[in-house]
């Protein structure tokens, strides 16, 4: 049940919605889908055996894992089923229970954390081997295999939802690769020291994980090997994430060879024709030796520096030559589209889409946040396109790829005669507030006493909040059915 409540905060009386009551409520379509993994297709509704299962579920406060492994569950599956006429969910338990080899990490999980978009995810296709005599993609191996170091079909499971479902003994390997996983991709380093990790054995650890990695086929030669964990100079570091760290420095690094004959006297040209689109100086000059010396550039600089700016004026400058536009999010695409001027000859796409697309090829490819691009995409990119210049842009002190993203950090220490920075913000002329973000960007030790000095912090109290037609709410984290 939700009933209002009003609270007072800053002596105003705001109302709050209070759950004071709530109830186990599993969809049947999420069951009716996972029954299709033991070859069940029965319908499932809200009959009594649906509701009172809901029931027990939320007066002991347990998951349907907890039900099945429960020692009285024969007790409570005949208690329930004396009240109604039919027991489909409860032939689905008992398929879920039966099983004690093969699928059974993959039943626990899906169990325990009902969704069709994850359920239907790890289903086969016609053409799609089952894992054991159950109706799950063989592809669900891995995970059977080593569950906390795994992903399931393109789904990553949380580490506490494993742990309410999975045991974790006789599974260290797994936590060891887990957490070595987790500190090279927080700190983004490619080398982590051995020294910080705590575990007993660390060498036979890391030793049985590899051990357990598939091989491969003759579909896949390499399989999961480019995931082992390998030691050099009492650091370890996974195998393909500096394969590809290697492989897109390399790419790039042969671009910056050579440069376009003549191209800063086409550029100074240029300029000169259009003598009032820009007026800074350093920008001028960055366009002027773009492609000089090399057929990629970087550009690098914080929020409010006119990186976008730049890469109109680069648009402009090129606009009779074939280009295309990449982001990661739909939104930054957008973006581009909107201030890009000289969108003539251009496409704009997310870097997902052109993944997924065929191969293509441009004169100019332009990358804009750069810092939100994975390695993995990075590589697929410059495999997939043709081009004969690319220009990179981005800022490394923003938000940071999900998966594994360090190349455009380390390519301004290999590439430096090709990268370029934009040292000056237009978004303010106020030198303190300037030094301030200085400060918050190279993680300074004078942010507090700037914030207090200046000013910049003060106590939350009566602010005069008032309501708009046009509010959002952000829900960060939500995860839940609708996202």
């Amino acid at each position: 049940m939700i009933h209002n409540e009003n609270i007072e905060i800053l002596d105003k009386l705001m109302q709050v919605k209070i759950i004071d009551s709530w109830e186990v409520a599993i969809r049947p379509a999420e069951l009716e889908n996972f029954g299709k993994i033991f070859g069940l297709s029965q319908k499932i509704y809200k009959t009594n055996e649906y509701k009172e299962i809901m029931r027990f579920l939320t007066h002991k406060k347990i998951s349907l894992v907890d039900l099945i492994d429960s020692y009285d569950y024969q007790d409570i599956k005949r208690n329930i089923i004396s009240k109604g006429q039919v027991s489909h969910i409860f032939d689905i338990l008992d398929k879920a229970k039966a099983v004690t080899k093969d699928g059974r990490n993959t039943i626990r999980y899906l169990l325990h954390n009902l969704r069709n978009q994850v359920i239907k995810k790890q289903l086969p296709n016609n053409e799609d081997r089952c894992l054991s005599d159950l109706k799950l993609n063989s592809k669900c191996f891995p995970f059977e295999e080593m569950p906390f170091a795994t992903s399931l079909i393109n789904h990553n499971p949380s580490f506490y939802d494993l742990l309410e479902c999975i045991y974790t003994s006789g599974r260290e390997h797994e936590l060891f690769a887990r957490a070595v996983k987790s500190r090279i991709e927080d700190g983004g380093s490619l080398f982590i020291d051995k020294k910080e990790f705590n575990f007993n054995n660390i060498d036979g650890l890391r030793s049985h994980f590899n051990s357990k990695l598939w091989t491969g086929n003759e579909k896949n030669l390499k399989g999961h090997t480019g995931r082992r964990i390998e030691e050099f100079q009492s650091h370890f570091y996974i195998k393909e994430y500096v394969e590809k760290s290697i492989e897109i420095i390399d790419g790039l690094d042969k671009l910056t060879q050579g440069g376009i004959q003549n191209y800063s006297n086409s550029a100074k040209e240029w300029i000169k024709k259009n003598s009032t689109l820009i007026d800074d100086k350093e920008k001028e000059n960055i366009v002027i030796n773009l492609f000089e010396k090399s057929k990629v550039a970087l550009i690098y600089g914080a929020a409010g520096t006119g990186k976008t700016t730049l890469i109109d004026y680069v648009s402009r400058f090129f606009k009779d030559h074939s280009k295309i536009f990449l982001a990661n999010t739909n939104t930054a695409v957008d973006n581009l589209k909107r201030r890009i001027t000289a969108s003539l000859n251009s496409e704009f796409k997310t870097v997902a889409k052109l993944i997924a697309g065929t191969d293509t090829k441009c004169d100019v490819l332009i990358i804009d946040e750069c810092s939100t691009i994975s390695n993995d995409d990075m590589q697929k990119v410059l495999n997939k396109v043709k081009f004969k210049l690319i220009l990179l842009v981005g800022d490394i002190y923003q938000i940071e790829a999900i998966s594994f993203g360090n190349w455009f950090k380390i390519a301004q220490s290999f590439l430096d005669k090709a990268t370029f920075t934009l040292e000056k913000t237009y978004r303010t002329k106020d030198k303190k507030l300037l030094k301030l973000w200085d400060e918050v960007r190279s993680f300074g030790d004078c942010i507090s006493e700037i914030l207090q000095r200046e000013s910049y912090s003060q106590k939350l109290e009566d602010l005069s909040f008032e309501a708009s037609d046009d509010e959002i709410v952000l829900c960060l984290n939500y995860d839940g059915l609708y996202g």
